[in-house]
């Protein structure tokens, strides 16, 4: 009896459950814990490449290990899965060469949310790869990122859109990309810098939420004017050194 019951203690019972709901327990653990599963044994090393979601940070990890990481658990995903959210936050520059392939492999996924944040020597420039995503539902960039939208511009699925403290063209080039944006409901530029132009465009007609911030009048090089078009908004937040601000 006490044999039997010693050798029942020993059966994984987790290891026994579905691929998809093993998939949806580690969807909830931080993607370092994740993918540690993976030397459990056998049938748990492939099941992080079916992971949705991927939050990769370079706080815990540096250099070619940061890079064999993301390299392992993106670029390794059988190329028919999709991904749901795409989250990468680097603060050197070793991967910059790297993070071109990574963003082009997440995008081409059908992905829902895009999240980019980096602080490195040197600015990166958003691949035409995302401004023609016409899947993405959410776009986040922070940091040492150049926003130069082209001409093309296929964000029809767009409802959340936020600029903090990244690089930007020009004033006319947002305004361009937002008549792109024809569910766009919540939009926020923060603390952006900007390279060129006079007139700031915001129009929307599905826009509930806007927030405009600029750091301080002294970093306002060139006479601005702000148009503001947006008859479904309903949160205004606005902080922002221009000549005029018209609110229509």
């Amino acid at each position: 009896m006490g044999s039997t019951s010693k050798k029942s203690n020993k059966i994984d019972r987790i290891s026994e459950l579905p691929d998809s709901l093993l998939v949806n327990i580690l969807s909830l653990l931080p993607i370092k814990s994740a993918a540690r599963t993976s030397v459990l044994s056998k049938r748990w090393r492939p099941l992080c490449l079916y992971l949705e979601k991927l939050q990769f940070s370079d706080r815990r990890y540096s250099g070619i290990k940061f890079t064999n990481f993301v390299d392992r658990l993106l670029l390794h995903k059988p190329p028919d899965l999709k991904m749901f959210q795409f989250s990468l936050s680097h603060g050197e520059d070793h991967c910059l060469n790297r993070v071109t392939e990574w963003i082009r492999n997440a995008v081409g996924r059908d992905l829902k949310e895009l999240e980019l944040s980096f602080r490195s020597k040197e600015l990166y420039k958003l691949i035409q790869d995302v401004y023609i995503c016409n899947s993405v539902e959410v776009i986040r960039l922070f940091a040492d990122i150049l926003v130069d939208p082209p001409e093309d511009v296929g964000f029809s699925r767009l409802r959340v859109l936020e600029f903090n403290e990244v690089t930007i063209s020009s004033y006319e080039s947002v305004g361009e990309l937002l008549h792109k944006c024809p569910v766009l409901e919540d939009l926020s530029i923060d603390k952006c810098v900007w390279l060129d132009g006079c007139c700031l465009s915001i129009c929307g007609s599905a826009l509930k939420k806007l927030s405009l911030s600029s750091s301080s009048p002294a970093d306002q090089e060139f006479s601005l004017k702000i148009l503001i078009d947006t008859p479904a908004l309903q949160t205004l937040n606005i902080s922002f050194a221009a000549d005029d601000i018209f609110i229509k």
